[in-house]
């Protein structure tokens, strides 16, 4: 049995039990979506163990891999992304919400493109696609939060 699924999964319900706890406090209409959230998280956390109990009653648990991350990939998959992260919640502020949405979603599709393909491989059609998609995503997320949950964003120089 995969004991590290088993532990993740009990580790992840008790952190949306914790959690939704938190959310019994709120009033009904603004709790609805972090509850919605919850609930799927502890769905995913069953979800964990149910796997890798199926999978050590078939006995196809797979084998822990006994290779250590290099600090190349450490810094690639884990503080690069958190680094973009910090930088982009700080220019928000200056950027606006949506714009700097925008420009989050090219930059991650970009280093994603940089990281599987090991340089720059973006042509032509990929870029018109990785635009569409980002113009996509944005628009999504103005009519979630702008329009739908009627939630304040912060507000760049251009006006949105």
């Amino acid at each position: 049995m995969k004991n590290k699924d088993v532990f993740f999964g009990i580790a992840v319900i008790i952190f949306a039990i914790a959690f939704f706890n938190q959310t019994l406090r709120l009033p009904t209409e603004p709790a609805m979506f972090p509850r919605i959230l919850l609930t799927m998280i502890l769905i995913s956390g069953v979800g964990m163990i149910a796997r890798a109990l199926w999978q050590q009653k078939k006995g196809t648990a797979e084998e822990e891999n006994k290779s250590k991350m290099s600090l190349k990939e450490f810094g690639l998959n884990a503080l690069l992304p958190a680094g973009i992260l910090i930088v982009m919640v700080y220019l928000m502020r200056f950027l606006g919400f949506y714009l700097g949405s925008f420009l989050l979603f090219i930059v991650i599709f970009i280093m994603q493109d940089l990281i599987i393909n090991k340089r720059f491989s973006l042509r032509g059609k990929e870029i018109f696609k990785l635009i569409l998609s980002t113009v996509g995503v944005t628009v999504l997320l103005y009519i979630v939060f702008s329009i739908l949950l009627r939630l304040p964003t912060p507000i760049g120089p251009l006006g949105f």
